[in-house]
């Protein structure tokens, strides 16, 4: 249900210049049992051993299809996949489209577009990979990764997930390192609670690309309402 929020809002905002797509894994004949397996494949000793729960690395030979803001990637959706299966996207996408650059978000994440715009015609060099990082850290958080057509070739050149056994945002900031690009770090900001979205001054929200809204109450689940307030904030100054 959260993924409503940025389906709504951001996503859903006209501009002629940006569309969106979900992509996805096969959907799971038996839920629960594929709740549980993906709640022990995070575990710390499991996680370990992903390798051990791929069928297969060679993301080229996966099947796909592609309907409207939808890739269904024909692999289980399971967290020891979740490396192989950005790669089948990221080939979808340079396949079957022409970009300048593709912005990989999930659901807690609210793409200011005017910011990120701004950013990335000011930056002074080659952009084509960056978005949040953290400190200590030599790839891009995952949940807002901006990259270029340039970058997701090198990403894919092999054919294979050369970093299958870790999580999407780190196989493909240790796949660009190894090409010997760095990532950029974009401005982001996070906010908890609606209480401290109303306590940020405008201009602040407007001069950030990025705005993360994970946010739980009472065990659910609350970024749609953070980001439809976010979104009403900065709709209302346009």
């Amino acid at each position: 249900m959260y993924q409503k929020g940025a389906l709504e809002t951001w996503c859903d905002t006209p501009n002629g210049i940006t569309s969106w797509s979900i992509y996805q894994g096969k959907n799971p004949k038996l839920k629960c049992i594929n709740l549980a397996l993906n709640r022990l494949l995070t575990s710390r000793f499991l996680r370990k051993h992903w390798g051990a729960f791929q069928k297969n690395n060679d993301f080229s030979s996966i099947e796909y299809q592609i309907s409207t803001n939808r890739i269904q990637v024909k692999i289980l959706e399971i967290w020891s996949n979740i490396a192989v299966k950005t790669m089948v996207a990221l080939n979808v996408v340079l396949t079957n489209f022409e970009f300048d650059y593709l912005i990989r978000a999930n659901a807690s994440c609210y793409l200011n577009r005017r910011a990120l715009e701004e950013f990335i015609e000011n930056f002074d060099g080659d952009f084509t990979y960056g978005g949040p990082t953290l400190e200590g850290k030599e790839f891009v958080s995952g949940w807002a990764i901006v990259i270029s057509p340039k970058a997701i070739q090198t990403i894919l050149k092999g054919g294979k997930c050369a970093y299958s056994d870790l999580y999407d945002d780190e196989a493909i900031g240790m796949s660009l390192k190894d090409a010997g690009i760095a990532p950029v770090s974009i401005p982001y900001f996070e906010i908890q609670s609606l209480q401290n979205l109303e306590l940020v001054p405008l201009k602040f929200l407007e001069s950030i690309p990025f705005i993360r809204v994970k946010s739980s109450v009472d065990g659910n689940r609350t970024d749609d309402l953070i980001m439809r307030r976010l979104h009403q904030r900065l709709s209302e100054n346009q």
